[in-house]
């Protein structure tokens, strides 16, 4: 049972003079009941004491012994199992299914110490026997202190689960088991003000808008997954994965899953969709001028810079430094995010007016998946059997000088 209490050297301690706080379910916003009480000065000094007293006594105790305390500590657990697992849904709304994922993994990070004490090598015991007999083992020290753990990988997890289960409940595309282990490697940890780049200053104030676009992990982990049948549309084309239909259609998606609703509940998040798409504008616009060769990369540089809204680009020069080496390098890749956009944006116009009545947006991302990673004009083609834009683009084409 959850005590509202600090346990200070095994005895919980009530303080009724303690500022109290409660913790919300993100999903509901509903304040939950627990009412908890911030440790006094006075309660820390006294845990940091108790601990330097028994350290002596506990770094004589046998490995076995201490392997007896970690098992004792895995039944205990698993004693209150449900109660753990409804308070963790309720406080993180994570499903049942990731909130027994991360109970297992606790468990199972206990099994590992149980291990590693009864294999024993990790004392690195030594017998020098060349010359004078020297031996050595590694020997605890001391108590070890933790001060404010972070929950931002929680923070960025949950933020991911909470488009999964948008993206399904809304029937906004078929949500594979796949995407959530194409999102985990990219969620991010916390990261100082002071050296946030233009991603993670969006990221901090809600990551949903950016990991919207890691829709593209999603068509990644998709060639691995379910590979197209057909061989030329099983691996990333040559030309370049990333190009108008990827990044196009991770642009796209910010802005479609805001219009669908996704941040109803925090309607201020939308201006970071919207500061994402003018930053890629003011990206490709520099990039452009390059190419040309109207201006160098550093002045091509300034356009991205001074365009992208807030200053959110003048933050550290890393970013803008590697992105513009990035797009000098492949001609129309800056600026296939926003006409890789439109070009999306105008192929679900053209599929849904040749059946308005049955076209639904998870109809449309489901063929677009199916279809597999080909030009945008080849899929409109493939999408709604019209092979004018094609032909346009055909009949456009002249041979470079």
């Amino acid at each position: 049972m959850i005590k509202t209490q600090n346990l200070v050297a095994g005895v919980w301690q009530n303080n009724p003079q303690a500022t109290p706080f409660q913790t919300v379910n993100p999903k509901t916003d509903k304040t939950l009941n627990t009412v908890f009480q911030e440790a006094t000065n006075a309660q820390v000094e006294e845990s940091v004491n108790k601990a330097a007293a028994i350290f002596d006594l506990y770094a004589e105790t046998t490995l076995e012994q201490r392997i007896q305390f970690f098992q004792a500590i895995q039944k205990e657990l698993k004693a209150i199992q449900p109660e753990i697992l409804q308070t963790y849904q309720e406080e993180s709304a994570l499903p049942e299914g990731r909130s027994q994922g991360e109970f297992d993994r606790t468990l199972g990070q206990i099994q590992r110490f149980v291990e590693l004490l009864q294999e024993g090598s990790f004392v690195q015991a030594t017998i020098h026997t060349a010359g004078p007999d020297l031996r050595k083992m590694l020997h605890p020290i001391g108590p070890i202190g933790i001060f404010g753990a972070s929950n931002f990988p929680l923070a960025f997890s949950t933020a991911a689960e909470e488009l999964l289960e948008f993206l399904d409940q809304n029937e906004m595309v078929t949500v594979k088991d796949y995407f959530s282990t194409a999102l985990e490697p990219h969620l991010g940890s916390y990261i100082p003000a002071e050296t946030r780049n233009f991603f993670w200053i969006t990221a901090h104030l809600d990551p949903k808008p950016l990991f919207s676009h890691f829709y593209h992990w999603f068509e990644l982990e998709r060639m691995e997954q379910e590979p197209h049948q057909n061989q030329i549309r099983e691996k990333a084309l040559l030309y370049n994965i990333f190009d108008s239909r990827n990044e196009g259609l991770a642009t796209a998606a910010e802005e479609m899953f805001m219009h669908a609703g996704l941040y109803d509940k925090n309607p201020r998040a939308r201006e970071i969709v919207y500061i994402l798409i003018a930053q890629r504008a003011a990206r490709g616009l520099g990039s452009l001028y390059a190419h040309a060769n109207l201006m160098p990369m550093a002045e091509a540089g300034k356009i991205h810079s001074e365009y992208t809204p807030r200053g959110w680009m003048k933050t550290e020069k890393e970013l803008l430094l590697f992105e513009q080496h990035l797009y000098l390098r492949q001609p129309g890749y800056g600026t296939s995010y926003i006409t890789g956009k439109y070009l999306i944006e105008e192929m679900m116009m053209e599929v849904a007016k040749q059946n308005e009545a049955n076209f639904s947006i998870k109809t449309f991302f489901d063929t677009l998946n199916r279809i597999g990673n080909i030009p945008v004009s080849l899929g409109r083609w493939e999408m709604t059997r019209d092979p004018s834009q094609l032909k346009a683009i055909t009949n456009a084409y002249q041979p470079l000088d």
